[in-house]
């Protein structure tokens, strides 16, 4: 269903001759996109935060095939670059996305091994920790501009 209401937007946006706007798109396809907080809204992970807890990031995601499959490759670790390389108040934010009451960790910058941009959240739980629940957006050409969840 949600492939074809996709198609049918797209169909109509290209008969009417213009650029979609990827805002009002996303709330054609995905009304609680209305609820998203804008990513500069986000609240950025303290270098000494993120130190703590790269080591579980990187246990967590690893332990993931499906993610690890996708962006992981013999010559380009992307979660080696991204932890490792990553300056935390750039692209690593502290933010409970899922309004499930557990803040949750987004990366939201370069693909690093790839071309483009890529999200990853990995959602918290209780005690101020998380859980091994990782998930990726989709690669697109540029940082997300709007983060939340689809119930």
């Amino acid at each position: 269903m949600p492939r074809l209401l996709c198609t049918l937007v797209l169909l109509v946006c290209s008969l009417n001759c213009r650029a979609a706007d990827p805002a009002q798109l996303a709330l054609v396809l995905y009304p609680e996109a209305a609820q998203w907080l804008p990513a500069s809204q986000l609240k950025p992970m303290t270098p000494t935060r993120f130190n703590g807890i790269k080591w579980l990031l990187r246990k967590h995601y690893l332990e993931q095939p499906q993610l690890v499959a996708n962006l992981e490759s013999s010559d380009c670790s992307f979660i080696t670059r991204t932890l490792d390389e990553a300056q935390p108040a750039q692209s690593f934010y502290r933010q409970d996305i899922n309004a499930d009451g557990a803040p949750d960790i987004i990366y939201n910058g370069t693909a690093n091994c790839r071309e483009g941009a890529l999200t990853v959240i990995w959602y918290g739980a209780a005690n101020d920790q998380f859980s091994s629940k990782v998930r990726e957006t989709l690669i697109y050409s540029s940082p997300a501009t709007h983060l939340g969840t689809i119930r």
